[in-house]
C-alpha cells in the first residue's frame, strides 16, 4: 500500500478491505453500536463530491468542519480531499468569536456541521461563507443553510485519484494562547509521510481497536487516530462523550488508546482516593506491586523469578486496572501536553504501558513517539526521516518533510519560525541524551525570570503541583518578582477528604481561612523539596472555579491561556505581593 495523497489513501484502503469494520458509531436510537464498512462510507463519500461539484467549488477552495468525532467527519473530510478541497476542521465546542475569525481568515466557502453550532453564529458577519450544511433536520431560517439530507446527492460514484500530493490538504489553526489563531498549512505529503513515518514504528495493525475521544480537529488525533488506522487498517470507535468514556472503554474494549495526559492524571487521582481510605496493609500491598511490576520490566529473569509474586499482585491490583481500561488495552499513547514521569512508571508498572510522543500541529504533526523501549520521561526518537537538533536557548529544531508549507496568508510570521535551512523552530525547550533519546524541559517563552536574574521553567513546578490530588489545575507566576506564587484549582473532593483528615481544621472552612492557607501552604512547601531555594513557591492563591475552554481560560487544546488567568486574578496576584 503507497498512496501518494489522503484521498489515495482512503481509496487504496477501500479496495483492501471493502467489507471490513471501518468505524463503530453509538445509535442513539437502537441504544447499540453500528458497525460501519470501508464500503459503506465510500458509499456516502461519493455522493457527497457531487454535491461539492455542483456548488461550484474548485480545487483550493476552502470547506470547513465543525462537528463531534463521527463517520459524518470522516465523510466529509474524503469528500473534500477527493475534490482537492482544503478541510479547515473547526473546534466543537469553541468561542464563536473564534470559529468566527478562523472562518474569517481561511475565507471558508461552506461549511459542514450541526444546527446548534451553527445558530450560535453571527451569519451575516460571515459574507463569504456560501453554503452551510447542517448535519441534522432542524430548520434554520437562513438562505444559506440547508440541511444535508436535502442537499447531498442521492448517488455519485467516487471521483478518481487526480490530487497532487504537494497539493493543499489542509489548514489547522493553532490555539493561540497569547493572540489569534494561526493557519497552519499542510500539504498532502506532510500528513502523509509524517503518518507513515509513524506507523513504522508504532506497533498497530489491522486488529487493533482504537477508542476515539480527542477531537478530530486536534492535529495529533487526526494524524494518528483517523489517517494512520486508515493506513493499517484497524478500525476504531467514536466515544459517545468524555463524560461517557468510561463505559465506552467498557462496551468497546479497545486495544489501543491515544489521550492526553489529563486523562491518566484523573485515573491517577481516583486510585489514590480510594486507596487514602484503605488499610495501611493494602496501601503498603500496593506499593509492592507498583515496585514488583517495574522490576518486572527490567529483564527476562525478573520476570521468571517474580512470577509467583506477581500472580497474586496482579489478582489484587494490576488486573482491575486493566479492566478500567477494557481489559484488552495492549498500550496508550499520550501526547498534547507532558505527561508526570512518576504516572508514566505507575501505568507501566501495573501493566498499562503509556508512550508518550512529542509534535506540533506545524511538523504535520508527530515529530517523535518513546517507541518501543520506555523511556521514562522521554517523548522517544525522531521519526525516520525527521531531524532533529537543540540551538542556542537549548530550543529544540525540527526539519523535514513534515514541516508545514508556512502560516496561512502570514509570511512574515513564517520566516520567523522557519530558517533559510528548513529548520522550525518549535519554541520549545529540549535535550537529547546519548542514545539520541529527546526530553522537553520547557517552553521559551514561559520561561519566567525573577527579579533576582534567576530564571524558572512554570511547566516543571506545575507538573508536580498537578499530580497532587488536592491541585486540579495550576499556574506558576512571578515574572520579574522576587518570588513565585501558583494559583490553584482545588479538586472539591479531595479538599473535603483534606479536611476530614485534618481534625484541626473545621470541615466548613472557607477557602479563604488564614488557617486553611496556612496548612494548604505547607503542603505546597513539601511538594518543593527538590527544586532549589528561587524555585519554591512561596505564596498560593487557591480558586475553586475551573479553567475552561467556555470561561476563556484554556484554549480548544487545552492550553493554559496565562496572560487571561493572569489578567482575570490580577487583584489577588497584587495583594499576594503586598
Amino acid at each position: 500500500m503507497n498512496p501518494q495523497n489522503l484521498y489515495g489513501l482512503f481509496l487504496e484502503r477501500l479496495r483492501l478491505s471493502a467489507d471490513r469494520c471501518a468505524y463503530l458509531q453509538w445509535h442513539e436510537q437502537h441504544g447499540t453500536w453500528q458497525e460501519y464498512t470501508w464500503q459503506q462510507i465510500a458509499d456516502r463519500v461519493g455522493p457527497l463530491q457531487h454535491s461539492l461539484k455542483s456548488e461550484g467549488l474548485k480545487a483550493g477552495d476552502r470547506v470547513a468542519i465543525m462537528l463531534a468525532n463521527s463517520i459524518d467527519w470522516i465523510i466529509f473530510d474524503q469528500a473534500a480531499l477527493g475534490c482537492g478541497l482544503i478541510t479547515v476542521p473547526l473546534y466543537n465546542h469553541d468561542n464563536a468569536g473564534n470559529v468566527a475569525h478562523i472562518l474569517k481568515d481561511s475565507g471558508a466557502n461552506l461549511l459542514f456541521s450541526d444546527s446548534v453550532r451553527i445558530e450560535n453564529l453571527a451569519l451575516d458577519d460571515l459574507p463569504e461563507l456560501q453554503r452551510v450544511v447542517s448535519i441534522d433536520r432542524t430548520v434554520i431560517s437562513e438562505p444559506r443553510c440547508v440541511c444535508l439530507s436535502d442537499w447531498q446527492a442521492k448517488d455519485g460514484t467516487l471521483l478518481p485519484d487526480d490530487i497532487d500530493r504537494e497539493a493543499l490538504a489542509s489548514i489547522i489553526y493553532t490555539s493561540g494562547t497569547t493572540g489569534p489563531p494561526k493557519g497552519v498549512m499542510l500539504n498532502h505529503a506532510n500528513i502523509l509521510g509524517n503518518v507513515k513515518a509513524a506507523a513504522t514504528v508504532a506497533d498497530i495493525g489491522a486488529d487493533d481497536i482504537f477508542l476515539s475521544f480527542l477531537p478530530l480537529s486536534h492535529s495529533f488525533e487526526r494524524a494518528a487516530g483517523y489517517y494512520m488506522t486508515m493506513l493499517v487498517g484497524a478500525t476504531v470507535a467514536f466515544s459517545r462523550s468524555l463524560q461517557q468514556i468510561k463505559s465506552d472503554l467498557q462496551d468497546i474494549k479497545p486495544t489501543v488508546l491515544i489521550s492526553v495526559p489529563r486523562l491518566y492524571e484523573q485515573m491517577h487521582d481516583r486510585l489514590t482516593a480510594s486507596l487514602s481510605q484503605r488499610p495501611v496493609l493494602i496501601q503498603k500491598l500496593f506499593q509492592f506491586t507498583v515496585a514488583l511490576g517495574w522490576y518486572r520490566r527490567s529483564s527476562l529473569f525478573a520476570k521468571l523469578i517474580s512470577a509467583p509474586l506477581w500472580l497474586i499482585a496482579d489478582l489484587l491490583f494490576a488486573s482491575k486496572l486493566r479492566q478500567v481500561f477494557g481489559g484488552r488495552m495492549r498500550f496508550t499513547i499520550s501526547g498534547g501536553a507532558p505527561l508526570a514521569p512518576a504516572l508514566s512508571r505507575l501505568f507501566a508498572a501495573l501493566g498499562t504501558t503509556i508512550y508518550q510522543g512529542y509534535g506540533l500541529t506545524e511538523a504535520s504533526p508527530i515529530v517523535s513517539v518513546n517507541f518501543p523501549d520506555l523511556a521514562v520521561g522521554s517523548v522517544g526518537r525522531a521519526l525516520p526521516g525527521v531531524e532533529v537538533k537543540i540551538a542556542q536557548n537549548n530550543e529544540l529544531l525540527v526539519r523535514g518533510s513534515n514541516v508545514m508549507q508556512g502560516y496561512w496568508q502570514l509570511p512574515d510570521k513564517t520566516v520567523e519560525v522557519i530558517d533559510e535551512e528548513g529548520w522550525l523552530h518549535t519554541g520549545d525547550q529540549a535535550r537529547l541524551d546519548q542514545a539520541d533519546r529527546l526530553y522537553i524541559t520547557g517552553r521559551i517563552k514561559e520561561i519566567i525570570v525573577l527579579s533576582n536574574g534567576e530564571k524558572v521553567a512554570p511547566a516543571d513546578i506545575e507538573h508536580v503541583l498537578v499530580h497532587d490530588p488536592l491541585f486540579e489545575q495550576a499556574m506558576v507566576y512571578g515574572e520579574g518578582r522576587a518570588f513565585l506564587i501558583a494559583l490553584l484549582v482545588l479538586n472539591k473532593e479531595a479538599l473535603d477528604r483534606y479536611l476530614q483528615n485534618h481534625p484541626t481544621l473545621d470541615a466548613a472552612t472557607e477557602l479563604s481561612s488564614p488557617q486553611l492557607q496556612t496548612a494548604l501552604n505547607k503542603h505546597v512547601n513539601k511538594l518543593m523539596d527538590a527544586f532549589p531555594a528561587y524555585a519554591k513557591i512561596r505564596r498560593i492563591i487557591c480558586l475553586l472555579e475551573p479553567w475552561t475552554v467556555e470561561n476563556g481560560l484554556l484554549t480548544p487544546t487545552l492550553k493554559l491561556k496565562r496572560a487571561r488567568v493572569v489578567d482575570r486574578y490580577q487583584a489577588q496576584i497584587s495583594k499576594t505581593y503586598e
